[in-house]
């Protein structure tokens, strides 16, 4: 709003210009008529040096000058020659208007218009930026029409010939700075660091600008931390299931976190490839899919009387599963697992608690208290 106003009030400083007395300079076409003294009248173009040499007034600075104060000088030179001469001077054609650039260029001023300039080259001749492109707030306005806004990002970084506007005389190119918040944004990003972002931004922008989410990240624990409070907010809602009111705005000096997803299962005995795995953040996740991480059964595997075994208030408690009956499509047996869950797939006979040991002080989930129980 602030750059708005600022152009707003240039538009109107403008407009207020033309108001004033209009100056002569280079490239006015003018005539002169002298009454009954054809040889003294005729039609003139101010030169570079803004001299003119009128026929028995002899040569005048024209440059600078309004019409009035032309026709009284040529009327005070004729007057030498001529008695109570009538002059009357009018503009045949005026001079093209110049391109206005102002703002944060390095040489704001008035740029004769050259045929075929657009943004880029009105900006060029102006020195060139102050500020990135990215912080620029950019209009072009022009007479009898709304502002228009400039993307300097498209044209000046990207090269989008689409984004570069073509000039008019008269134009003016306003650049701004624009009004922007300082985020930092850590934890599971690809660029963790502070970032300027635009008023307004939530943090679907924050977590895209810092070279998005990594593998490993909690998006559904993000935190905001502002001003000594902790507001948990929920990223996964707003990044990939695009919920508008999920996306919530930043302030200035925020700290947006995305703290790493350390929810973790362990899926043994007759499977492809036992181990443990991190459970995807943000959607539902069932024994089914669970099987799956794990490459499958094997030939042996007895689906059904799968084991599940769960840590509940200090307490190791198992519930066998028809995982036979889950794959067949009963989602009444396909139950959801989370964190900590260890899911034992039994052989056709009997399964090595040996084994079952070794693999879970491997993968670091270790309740030994009950384990046999959970056997038999």
């Amino acid at each position: 709003m602030r750059s708005i106003a600022l152009a707003i009030g240039l538009l109107w400083t403008v407009g207020w210009t033309q108001l004033t007395p209009y100056r002569l300079d280079v490239e006015d076409k003018i005539r002169v008529t002298v009454l009954r003294h054809e040889q003294f009248s005729g039609e003139f173009q101010i030169p570079a040096d803004g001299k003119v040499v009128f026929p028995g007034a002899g040569e005048l600075m024209a440059k600078g000058l309004t019409i009035a104060e032309l026709t009284e000088q040529l009327r005070e030179a004729l007057s030498k020659r001529l008695r109570n001469p009538d002059v009357y001077v009018s503009i045949l054609e005026g001079r093209p208007l110049p391109v206005f650039v102002n703002g944060e260029v390095n040489t704001p001023g008035n740029y004769k218009f050259q045929p075929g300039w657009r943004i880029s080259e009105a900006i060029a001749q102006a020195g060139g930026l102050k500020i990135p492109a990215a912080r620029a707030e950019t209009l072009l306005i022009r007479k009898n029409q709304a502002p228009q806004k400039v993307d300097l990002v498209a044209i000046l970084l990207r090269g989008e010939n689409s984004a570069n506007l073509s000039l008019e005389p008269g134009d003016n190119v306003s650049v701004q700075l624009k009004e922007t918040i300082r985020v930092y944004v850590t934890g599971q990003v690809n660029a963790p660091k502070d970032y300027d972002l635009d008023v307004g931004s939530g943090i679907v922008e924050a977590i895209t600008t810092a070279g998005g989410y990594t593998n490993d990240a909690a998006l559904t624990r993000t935190v905001i931390y502002r001003s000594g409070d902790t507001i948990p907010t929920d990223a996964y809602r707003a990044l990939i299931e695009g919920q508008p009111g999920a996306n919530m705005t930043l302030q200035n000096n925020d700290v947006l976190v995305i703290p790493m997803n350390r929810s973790r299962i362990a899926v043994l005995g007759h499977v492809k490839s036992p181990g443990s795995f991190l459970i995807p953040d943000g959607r539902p996740f069932r024994i089914t899919d669970a099987l799956g991480l794990a490459g499958g059964p094997e030939r042996r595997a007895k689906l059904s009387d799968v084991r599940v075994m769960r840590l509940r208030n200090d307490t190791l408690e198992t519930e066998k599963v028809r995982l036979d009956l889950a794959l067949q499509g009963h989602l009444e047996h396909n139950m959801p697992v989370r964190d900590g869950d260890v899911i034992v797939i039994r052989e056709t006979n009997a399964i090595d608690f040996g084994t079952v040991m070794a693999t879970l002080q491997g993968v670091g989930i270790v309740w030994a208290s009950g384990l046999f129980n959970a056997f038999r």
